[in-house]
């Protein structure tokens, strides 16, 4: 798309060009320098003149300053922790929509322990919605205890379910209570983990490890609000932009939980991608109806994140320097039209 933006506007300019180049030739080049020589004396035009080139160089300037502003903003962006570590790390999806709740979650254990046996990978975990993936978003109302119905329906927050190894394989940090193990069960008691944003929000100044908050589950009965113990606190994850925090988390235990749509990180100690048809193969012993799907690295989920900043930039960049150099070049020339015609 570019290089034909760029051949059409070479185009356009060749093509629009040649009127006035012919019309051109036919004059006076020197008697019309010399005219223009003498009529740029005058005060008037040339104070009009200078400036029309200051505007035009001031603009330039302002067009740099934009961009070094964009450059610094991008470097910035890098440098922002997104809530995880994205090397080292392999993602895949699983639809999971042909099994049964139960037999979803008893699948999804086997295969977690299958794959954490691999050579090669330190921990595994699923999540239903995988930061930067662009899955359709789950969020809703949720309501410490102590809030009544109507005021819990403006505090919005992003659910997601995970299995017990997830926030360790992304390298989330813990930073209060404790993590999902395989005790959190359907039959157990309703827990949750909460991101610090939300437990700022919600019960600024305390500590929110034993507090109940009510949020939605998926279970066997449709979409219920359920009241669950928040046992862990964890730092946020940016899951819709590297520039911004958009809601607070809850975390809610895969097994309470059992979504279709699952995708795995895996935590390794080679090379990501090199672990792929292993996993393959692995899945195929395991179930051959089912594939996985969007295999790649948390990197480049990062750097899709990072495209247009940088792409902003670079172009803001480069209209800048075109700018400062047309001015430039206009200025030169102008002086070069007055030499010419002084010497005529």
């Amino acid at each position: 798309m570019l290089g034909f933006v760029a051949l059409a506007s070479l185009a356009a300019a060749v093509f629009f060009g040649l009127a006035p180049a012919f019309e051109s030739a036919k004059s006076d080049i020197v008697g019309t320098l010399r005219e223009a020589g003498r009529s740029s004396q005058s005060p008037i035009r040339g104070g009009v003149r200078a400036a029309l080139i200051v505007c035009e160089v001031m603009l330039g300037f302002v067009l740099v300053i934009g961009a070094g502003l964009m450059i610094r903003t991008f470097t910035k962006i890098q440098q922002v922790r997104p809530g995880f570590e994205a090397q080292h790390l392999l993602t895949f999806e699983l639809d999971l929509g042909k099994f049964a709740p139960l037999d979803r979650i008893n699948f999804v254990r086997d295969w977690e322990n299958r794959v954490a046996a691999l050579p090669g990978v330190d921990s595994v975990g699923g999540v239903s919605h995988l930061p930067l993936e662009g899955y359709s978003n789950w969020y809703s109302p949720y309501r410490p205890e102590g809030i009544s119905r109507n005021e819990g329906a403006t505090l919005l927050a992003d659910h997601r379910a995970i299995t017990p190894g997830y926030l360790r394989a992304m390298g989330t940090r813990l930073l209060e209570g404790r993590l999902f193990n395989e005790q959190d069960r359907t039959q157990g008691w309703q827990v949750v983990i909460v991101d610090d944003t939300l437990a700022h929000a919600a019960w600024q100044g305390e500590s929110a490890i034993g507090k109940r908050i009510e949020a939605e589950h998926f279970t066997a009965r449709g979409i219920v609000p359920v009241w669950s113990e928040v046992v862990g606190v964890v730092e946020h994850i940016r899951n819709h932009s590297l520039s911004k925090k958009v809601r607070g988390e809850i975390y809610i235990p895969f097994s309470q939980t059992p979504r279709e749509h699952l995708t795995f990180a895996v935590r390794t100690r080679v090379e990501p991608s090199a672990l792929a048809d292993t996993i393959r193969r692995e899945l195929h012993r395991q179930d051959k109806d089912l594939a996985l799907a969007n295999v790649r690295p948390m990197t480049s989920y990062v750097d899709r994140a990072l495209a247009p900043v940088r792409f902003t930039a670079v172009l803001a960049g480069i209209f800048a320097g075109l700018a400062l150099l047309l001015a430039a070049i206009r200025n030169l020339w102008g002086h070069l039209l007055l030499s010419f015609a002084a010497k005529a």
